[in-house]
């Protein structure tokens, strides 16, 4: 259910203009589930849980207080001063309408954002391999990167099948 979630978000962004003021914030919503997409997949009840520990770090003016500016200053304004709506307002917005649908409702909440925050150039996600992987490689232009497995022996004794994916 959630891989079909990130297609539709990937066919959204495909058909949504490039100037489209929602467009980033669709971006950054996309980057964070794929980021998690293989916990929420086998807990699909953490979804709104990891969204908020990526998402609402990002433009929260709580994000500045964790991270030091570089030397030389930023090379642009970091998310929490940028001007527009923020994705962390988005979110609480999100997190009260739950909590009104849903009285009682507990959430895991993260007290600091995470070590690599969204819109960086972390956004692979691996698919195809149902088992263990033993070797990555890329391309020289950093365009393609493959992955892959074999046949390996378990500690038990046991041969298992390992596939490959690019």
């Amino acid at each position: 259910m959630i891989f079909e979630l990130v297609k539709d978000f990937a066919a959204a962004l495909e058909a949504m203009p490039a100037d489209h003021p929602k467009r980033r914030m669709l971006q950054l919503l996309e980057e964070a589930i794929r980021r998690d997409i293989h916990f929420i997949e086998r807990h699909p009840t953490t979804l709104f849980h990891c969204l908020w520990n990526l998402c609402w770090w990002y433009d929260s003016p709580e994000a500045g207080k964790h991270y030091e500016e570089p030397d030389g200053g930023w090379e642009e304004a970091p998310p929490w001063e940028r001007e527009g709506e923020k994705l962390f307002e988005f979110l609480e917005r999100r997190r009260a309408e739950k909590e009104e649908r849903t009285p009682g409702f507990r959430w895991v909440r993260s007290l600091r954002p995470p070590s690599v925050h969204l819109g960086t150039a972390q956004r692979a996600v691996f698919r195809g391999h149902e088992d263990v992987v033993n070797s990555v490689s890329y391309s020289p232009d950093g365009s393609r990167i493959v992955s892959g497995g074999g046949m390996v022996r378990c500690a038990c004794g046991t041969r298992r099948r390992v596939s490959a994916s690019r």
